[in-house]
């Protein structure tokens, strides 16, 4: 019986891409750690962290979404369950909400005897229908409800915001919500819930996680300059800002302040013009004069943050993220 042993020539030539695949991996766990010894990866990472959803935020934003729905689901369906015939939409379920003003925009669906029931009340009529329900359910923890066109906003006495928007279902699986100007005849709107959301995911895989944690950002913003500026807006904004510029896909937090600077100069070029939400038939006009003049703002104190000395970096962007950016001293001493 013979053995045919191989070659010390042909075994080392196999072993070869083994040292090569360990060399590169050498090599890419050294790049990362001098990323993350980068000052300016630093600023942002630590920006990001700050404005995670924490966990607790999440149980009580669940925990009060769950209690309106069954509220809901006693009055109309008579049923306890808090999952059924809801549908949770927004920055919630876009994963871009941060632990500051935070929210739960749900879609409450209505059984579909409604439709006739309310086929002779107007939209607003609809609305404080549903309202006066949840109201008369004697809903705990609640601390106030505003009665909108089209939702219904519930605050909590923790500060937390569940807002509800009734629609109908519509034989083919989509859906209709009450039209705040629609005449007799249109009484309903048709709403696809989750298009926005599978968008924005869409662009999200297409371009890595700075799509998320720049939109998380951009609300930090909004929140420190109060700005009447919608997260589906802003969401929309930067998917469709990554549909026309690829420069920035997957790139690390020490380009968030070259990212920011474009992002603010598209917002600026398109002012004043019909933005299309994630690519649906509904806009949003970028027309108000105290946004735009933040944005503007914005984008001169990042055009001198560029070759400045470190301090007076953090102090600029300060100015734009608040408290939310963090100090000088915690960035040196990471």
């Amino acid at each position: 019986m013979r053995f045919h042993l191989k070659s010390p020539r042909n075994h080392q030539r196999k072993c070869r891409p083994r040292i090569c695949r360990q060399r590169k991996h050498k090599k890419e766990k050294f790049d990362l750690i001098k990323h993350r010894n980068n000052f300016y990866y630093r600023c942002f990472s630590t920006l990001y962290r700050n404005l995670q959803l924490t966990n607790q935020t999440r149980q009580f934003l669940h925990s009060h979404k769950n209690s309106v729905i069954q509220c809901l689901n006693r009055a109309y369906s008579r049923e306890r369950h808090a999952k059924r015939n809801c549908i949770t939409i927004g920055s919630l379920k876009r994963d871009t909400a941060i632990n500051s003003n935070c929210d739960v925009d749900i879609i409450y669906i209505l059984p579909k005897y409604f439709e006739e029931k309310f086929s002779i009340l107007s939209a607003s009529e609809i609305v404080a229908n549903v309202a006066q329900t949840i109201c008369s359910a004697g809903l705990a923890r609640h601390e106030r409800i505003i009665i909108d066109t089209q939702a219904i906003q519930i605050y909590f006495q923790d500060g937390l915001v569940v807002e509800v928007v009734p629609a109908i279902q519509c034989k083919d699986g989509s859906y209709n919500y009450p039209n705040p100007r629609g005449s007799e005849k249109q009484r309903w709107l048709p709403v696809s819930p989750l298009n926005d959301c599978d968008v924005f995911n869409e662009c999200v895989r297409n371009h890595g996680c700075i799509v998320k944690n720049t939109a998380r950002m951009l609300r930090a913003w909004r929140v420190i300059k109060r700005l009447p500026v919608k997260g589906v807006l802003i969401d929309s904004l930067i998917a469709d800002f990554f549909s026309k510029n690829e420069e920035f896909s997957h790139a690390d937090f020490e380009r968030y302040g070259d990212f920011f600077y474009s992002f603010f100069n598209y917002w600026i070029t398109n002012q004043n013009k019909k933005h299309y939400i994630m690519k649906s038939t509904s806009y949003l006009t970028l027309d108000d004069d105290k946004v735009n003049r933040c944005v503007k703002e914005a984008q001169a104190v990042i055009a001198d943050s560029f070759n400045i000395n470190e301090e007076k970096y953090v102090n600029n962007w300060k100015q734009i993220f608040g408290c939310f950016f963090p100090a000088y001293e915690k960035v040196k001493t990471e």
